[in-house]
Order: C-alpha cells, then sequence, then structure tokens
C-alpha cells in the first residue's frame, strides 16, 4: 500500500514538473534560426539585445509591420487576446458568469460597436497605406497563430484565440478612454450630494479647477439616493476587476527641457505614465529601422503603431490630460420607448446582442441608444428609477484614432504633430515634444467640450436642451505650449497652465507632482540625463512635514507606544522609501483621520467612491487646517466632535493598524512593510496560479501624489500598491540613439521566459538599461538573432 502511494505521488509531481518545467518551455516563441513567413517582400532580421527588445531590421516598412505582429503575437498575444476581450465585451467566454456584469457594461458603452461603425462608414477614406500597414501587422500575427505554439495560458483555459480586426485594434483606445473617465463616479455623486449636505460643504468637497471658488452654476439637481444602491459598489468592482491583472490607465509624469536648460546643449525628455502594475506589463518594446522609417517605440499589445517613441531626430511623451470629455444625462422615456430630447419625442435606438458565458447559456442583453449616447440600463451603471445616458467624446463621429496614432508615429516636426492629434476625439492626452533642432512643445489631444451656462460635474438634464455642448473646441482653441521662455514644460495631470481664454472642466490630479518636479528644476539652470533618474524616482511627500506639524500639535499620547510612536515621528523629514518609519506612520494616521472626518456623512460607498476621485485630496488638504469645518463632527454621535478630537482618535487607530501589522517593536516598523507591489497575471487570481504567474510581492517607497507615485486604493489601509510607473524614459537628444529606459517586468509574456521578470529588480531599485538604436550596439548586446524569409 505504501509502495502504491510512493508511485502515485511520483507521477503526480512528475506531471507536476512536466507542466511547470517542460511543456511551458515548447510555448516560448522562437528566437533565432529562420521562419517562413509569407507575403514578405524580402528578409527581415530580428535581433533581440540582451533584455529581450527585437531590433527588426527590414526593407520596407511592409515588411517591418508584418514581422511586428508576427514577433509581438510570439511574446504577448494572451495579453493581446485579453485587450480585444475587453473591447469587445467578451470576457466571459472564457472566465465564465463572475465576469458577466463588466461584459454587459462594455457592450453598454460601445467601445467595438463605435469602431465597426466609423471602419464601415469611413474604411475607404481612411489612409491607403496605413490600412495597408495594419492589415500586414496583423498578417503577421495570424500567421503566428496558424503555424505556431499557442501560450499556455490558452491551454488552462480550452480555448484557441479568432483572427483579430482592425476595428479591435482601434477599440484599445476605447480602453484607455475608459480608464481615466472620472465623470462616471464623480458626476453622479456630486449629484447625489447636493440632495443631502449643504451646498457650500459640497462646493469645497470638489476643487476642479486652478484657483477655484467654489461658484456653481445653478442648475436644478436631479433627485438620486445612490447610497441605498449598488452604483458605487459595482462600479468600484469593475474598476478593481479591469485594474488588477489587465492594467487601467491612471495619471503620468512627462518633462521636456529644451537645449539651454541641458549640460549637453540639446533638449531632454523625461515620461512615466502610470498605469496598474500588471504582468506583463502594459507596453511592448520594440525597435524597427528600414531604409525609410526608423522608430524606438513603446506598443500597447495589437496596435501596430507606437503610442511612444523616438528616432534620432524627435520623439513624444504622452500623459493623461484628464480633460472631462463624458457627461452623464437624466433622460424622460415614455411607454412608446421614446426620448424627449429638445421638446420633441423621437424613437430610442434599439439593438439586441448576445454574450457567450462559459459553462452557461447565451445571455442576451438589449442595447438602447439617445441622441446623447449609450443608456447604461441593465448595467451596474443603472439608477433605479432612472434613464441615465452617457455622452463621451470616444463616441464622436470624427474620432479616427486609427489615423492620429500612425501619423503621430510618422511626425517629423511640431507641424506634423498638430495635423496627427487633430485627427483624435479620445482618449485625452496630454503629448510632450522634443527634437534635435532644439524645440519642445505640449498639446491636448481629444475633442474637448464646450459647456456654456452649466458644468458637466453633475448630472444633467436630457429633455430640455438647456444642457447641450455648445460646441468642441477646435484643435487650434486647445490649451498648448511651444518654446516656452524657461525652456521646461512639466505635465503631470494637473489642471493645464495655457487654457485660453475658453472655459475648460476636468478631473485635474493634485498638485503635488507638478510642484515638485518644478520646485527641483528650479534649483539650478543645467541638467543631465543621469540626474533626471534621481528626480522620476523622488520620494518625497509634500504635504508631508507641515502635516505632521498640525497632528503632532494635535494629539496627546496616552500610552508608552503613543509616546514612542509621536517620539519617533517628529524627525520625519517627509521621505518615502521602503525603509522609512514615518511615512508609514503618516500615511496609516492621514488615511484613518479621513475616513474618520467623512465616512459618516457620505456612507460606505459613497466614502469609497470619493477617495477613487481626485477631488479626494485636492479638498483634504485644504480641509485639513479648516477647523472649524462641520464635517469634523460625527453626525452619529450626540456630541460634537471636533478636529482635535478625531486627530487623536485617528491616531490611536493608526497606532494600533500599525501594531497589527509590524508587531509591538516600533524600531522595526517601516513603510515597505505594509507597502508591497506584486504584479497580478490575469490567471494570478486563482491558487496555485498566482506562484506561477504573479511576481513579487515586494518592499517599495514612493506613494501616492510622489513623483514615483506607487499608488494605493485609498479607501483601504492595506497600502498595497496598485498602480505607478508603467515604463520609465529618458532622453537627450544629443545621442537619442542610447536612451535610458526600464519596463517594471519584462518585455515577454511567457512565465517561464528569461525575459518576463528580468528588469523588475532594476525598476524597484530605481535604475535603468540603455535603449539601443545603433545596430552596432544591438549586435554587441544581443541575445539571439532570428531571420524571416519570405516563401
Amino acid at each position: 500500500m505504501k509502495k502504491k502511494i510512493f508511485l502515485t505521488s511520483i507521477a503526480i509531481i512528475s506531471v507536476l514538473l512536466l507542466f511547470l518545467f517542460i511543456y511551458p518551455q515548447t510555448r516560448l516563441p522562437k528566437t533565432s534560426g529562420q521562419v517562413v513567413l509569407k507575403r514578405l517582400r524580402g528578409e527581415v532580421v530580428v535581433t533581440r539585445d540582451k533584455w529581450g527588445v527585437p531590433h527588426i531590421e527590414a526593407e520596407n516598412e511592409q515588411d517591418l509591420q508584418r514581422a511586428l505582429g508576427f514577433i509581438m503575437a510570439g511574446d504577448r498575444l494572451f495579453q493581446m487576446d485579453i485587450l480585444r476581450r475587453i473591447v469587445n465585451g467578451e470576457l466571459s467566454e472564457i472566465f465564465g458568469k463572475e465576469t458577466l456584469k463588466f461584459d454587459v457594461l462594455l457592450r453598454k458603452l460601445g467601445l467595438r460597436a463605435f469602431q465597426d461603425d466609423y471602419w464601415r462608414k469611413n474604411r475607404y477614406r481612411m489612409d491607403a497605406r496605413m490600412v495597408s500597414l495594419m492589415e500586414s501587422f496583423l498578417d503577421g500575427v495570424h500567421q503566428y497563430m496558424e503555424n505556431h505554439p499557442l501560450p499556455i495560458e490558452f491551454q488552462i483555459l480550452g480555448y484557441r484565440p479568432r483572427p483579430f480586426t482592425p476595428q479591435e485594434a482601434m477599440g484599445v483606445s476605447g480602453y484607455l478612454s475608459l480608464s481615466f473617465a472620472e465623470g462616471l463616479i464623480a458626476d453622479a455623486l456630486y449629484t447625489d450630494l447636493l440632495n443631502e449636505l449643504p451646498k457650500e460643504i459640497v462646493e469645497k468637497m470638489w476643487i476642479r479647477q486652478k484657483n477655484d471658488k467654489n461658484k456653481v452654476t445653478q442648475q436644478k439637481a436631479v433627485t438620486l439616493n445612490l447610497e441605498d444602491s449598488s452604483w458605487f459598489d459595482d462600479f468600484t468592482q469593475t474598476q478593481n476587476f479591469l485594474r488588477d491583472g489587465f492594467g487601467l490607465f491612471h495619471g503620468s509624469n512627462s518633462w521636456v527641457l529644451s537645449g539651454k536648460r541641458s549640460s549637453s546643449g540639446y533638449p531632454l525628455l523625461a515620461n512615466d505614465p502610470h498605469i496598474a502594475f500588471s504582468s506583463p506589463s502594459m507596453w511592448y518594446e520594440a525597435h524597427l529601422k528600414s531604409p525609410e522609417y526608423e522608430i524606438y517605440g513603446h506598443f500597447i499589445p495589437l496596435v501596430p503603431f507606437a503610442a511612444m517613441g523616438h528616432d534620432r531626430n524627435r520623439g513624444w511623451a504622452i500623459t493623461m490630460s484628464e480633460i472631462d470629455d463624458m457627461d452623464l444625462y437624466e433622460e424622460k422615456i415614455n411607454d412608446l420607448n421614446q426620448v424627449l430630447f429638445k421638446g420633441k419625442w423621437i424613437p430610442v435606438k434599439v439593438e439586441k446582442q448576445v454574450i457567450k458565458v462559459k459553462g452557461e447559456k447565451d445571455h442576451e442583453i438589449v442595447l438602447e441608444k439617445t441622441p446623447h449616447g449609450p443608456l447604461l440600463k441593465g448595467t451596474q451603471h443603472e439608477i433605479e428609477g432612472k434613464n441615465i445616458s452617457l455622452k463621451w467624446s470616444y463616441h464622436h463621429p470624427e474620432n479616427d484614432i486609427a489615423t492620429a496614432i500612425y501619423k503621430l508615429s510618422h511626425t517629423k516636426s511640431i507641424k506634423e504633430l498638430d495635423e496627427a492629434l487633430s485627427y483624435a476625439a479620445a482618449p485625452g492626452l496630454s503629448v510632450s515634444w522634443a527634437d534635435k533642432e532644439g524645440n519642445i512643445a505640449w498639446r491636448v489631444m481629444g475633442k474637448i467640450p464646450l459647456r456654456k451656462g452649466f458644468l458637466g460635474n453633475q448630472i444633467l438634464q436630457g429633455w430640455t436642451g438647456a444642457h447641450e455642448y455648445e460646441r468642441y473646441l477646435t484643435f487650434q482653441e486647445h490649451p498648448s505650449v511651444t518654446n516656452p521662455e524657461n525652456g521646461l514644460i512639466v505635465t503631470t495631470n494637473y489642471y493645464p497652465q495655457n487654457v485660453g481664454p475658453l472655459p475648460i472642466e476636468g478631473y485635474w490630479q493634485p498638485s503635488e507632482r507638478f510642484e515638485r518636479i518644478h520646485e527641483i528644476l528650479e534649483k539650478k539652470e543645467k541638467w543631465n540625463l543621469s540626474e533626471m533618474k534621481g528626480i522620476q524616482n523622488d520620494q518625497f511627500v509634500v504635504t508631508g512635514e507641515k502635516m505632521r506639524n498640525l497632528l503632532i500639535s494635535e494629539v496627546e499620547a496616552k500610552t508608552p507606544l503613543e509616546s514612542e510612536i509621536l517620539k519617533e515621528f517628529k524627525d520625519w523629514k517627509g521621505g518615502s522609501n521602503e525603509e522609512s518609519f514615518g511615512s508609514a506612520v503618516y500615511h496609516m494616521w492621514i488615511h484613518h483621520l479621513g475616513k474618520l472626518a467623512l465616512k459618516d456623512e457620505l456612507g460606505e460607498k459613497r466614502y469609497i467612491a470619493y477617495n477613487k476621485i481626485a477631488d479626494f485630496w485636492n479638498f483634504f488638504k485644504t480641509f485639513l487646517y479648516d477647523k472649524e469645518n462641520v464635517l469634523w463632527d460625527d453626525v452619529k454621535t450626540p456630541e460634537r466632535e471636533t478636529r482635535k478630537d478625531l486627530i487623536n482618535k485617528s491616531f490611536r487607530i493608526a497606532a494600533n493598524r500599525l501594531k497589527e501589522r509590524m508587531g509591538e517593536k516600533v524600531e522595526l516598523w517601516t513603510w515597505g512593510k505594509i507597502h508591497r507591489l506584486e504584479f497580478q497575471h490575469p490567471l494570478g487570481k486563482v491558487r496555485p496560479l498566482d506562484k506561477i504567474f504573479n511576481i513579487g510581492p515586494y518592499e517599495v517607497g514612493g506613494g501616492p501624489f510622489q513623483i514615483n507615485n506607487m499608488s494605493i486604493a485609498r479607501y483601504k489601509d492595506h497600502f498595497d500598491v496598485k498602480l505607478g510607473a508603467s515604463v520609465r524614459r529618458l532622453i537627450d537628444f544629443s545621442r537619442p540613439e542610447i536612451s535610458k529606459g526600464i519596463l517594471p517586468t519584462g518585455n515577454v509574456g511567457h512565465f517561464n521566459s528569461p525575459f518576463y521578470k528580468d528588469q523588475v529588480s532594476l525598476f524597484i531599485g530605481g535604475k535603468y538599461r540603455p535603449q539601443w538604436m545603433s545596430l552596432a550596439d544591438v549586435k554587441k548586446h544581443k541575445h539571439s538573432i532570428l531571420k524571416l524569409r519570405p516563401l
């Protein structure tokens, strides 16, 4: 019997070893030797450097794109399919009923439907060369799928991916747009709170513009009771699901310095877009070179043109503009399914679709559309008894995102940059530019609504016409900067500095990163590329010392432990590295103070929702010093609490939570012990697959509103890192062929690839690697060479 058990155990272990170490090796893409690729015009050479970045050499751009599609599919095919399923609302087909409500929302939002409609109407008006290059890219993807092993994730989930379409590639832009669409939460939350709290309190909680005076246009609020509905709770689940494992976009840093501000005499470009951490990370790095075209690009998997890139003469960076390009409308709909629009009843457009659900019956949904946009009925954004529709720049009939990104990746001058960006209506991006001729510039991409007589920060009336946009700004009316006198342009999702005469609304992120970058760069006139590394990894809490002084002045220690905490905390200077004691105390204390002050008025769901928008911290920074604010009082108690009361109560809660998390020895408390980063794979949500696919966790520094933006879920006190720099790029245009960069994990999506997590330790340590463009440098540091030959 024992022998039988022993042999069975050996058999099970052998199968596990086969699965974990032998079989996955057969799923890896070929990286050396030769491969035949149909429809190539000539031979293509793919040299991978020591970091797994493919450097693709071809005789023409058509072959470059076909080869890029083939190589990208080999490295990131499962991620490409997941992004396509988000665009299409087809996650349930592989994950089952648990993702059905997310698919319903994605279908209702029309990420794919809009692209199908745009393609049908404009396919033969679009640039023929661009369309041909997109088709070549997808042909390369499909040839890999047909003739080479699929990643192991497809075997685990039991399906084969079908061919991709250009519309799906274009639809990824809708996912980007949705990522930073705070209006879905903020507008409804503002409307709801106006029904319960004094208007002057609510206005102070929404600081949306620079030097905002809290003047809100008088407009009738829609009556809601969202705290008793599932709106906020379910939308939080949607955001968290897409964030954890799929990579939601949120925030970013970039700055450009002119030649007069650099040691080399040429412009410097720095960029680190902030995206939810995932495994693999969002960006795919590749270098394309032909006699007619060259780009060192950072690509979003499935998209054939670089979203960020540079060559030997110019480069560009992206951040999120945070422009408010989305509005919610309450609609009046009669029994004939007609909607009242500008005083007239018109039919609601209706379409039925089917969502396939793994292991379940197909799920049929009804899509309904008003003149403003899709109705959110049947989703977690439905409000009981209300018909809510969404007006969104993504659905603008002129949203030609494919042409915008194609032309952006081929720009040679600022004039061409302006032309490229003018094609896109969404996503709303800030684009910074630098070139070898010495120019620096900044532009805003995306349609910007012009609202007159009302603000877009609450649910609007859809039937009277009083809340219709006057128009969209022309591209020439967008905020912009070209070659400023001070030789510096900084973008951090903060309020635009050059807005012009027309009103612009947005969900501007807090000012700390903007202020800190300026503070550092103004300390001296000239900077070099190496010094930029320190700025991108800066972990200083701008508000830390001032808030620390206020908190300590109001608190009274009642136990030896509390006395010891305060004694150590007094010496904290705002640093937030992983070894910092003060940062751990500060973040835990501030979290519980804000929770005590606001949760009693807002309730659980609205408190969570408020924490997920930028206005929470914009408000809290001023609220903390407003001693007489009525929000300090706990409305659930008969006593009238003061700021001092809540500061003391929150300190005791924080002290106990820190002791629970790290033990009683205060000298062992560090920020990194409660501030940890794990890169989660879509399959890593399930044990034991998390041990195979996920990377980490690691103790890290940084934190929310710091330049090294290692952000957390602010409504919880576990402080696990959720998003941060998705890539760090540094370019000196005196020698752009050797720039600096780092990915959070690696460039390849196979868990057993040497390039799956080879950059993690460098990334966490604030270090960089070369981004080579010179083929001589590439060959000195090559990993392998693969030749693609025509049939």
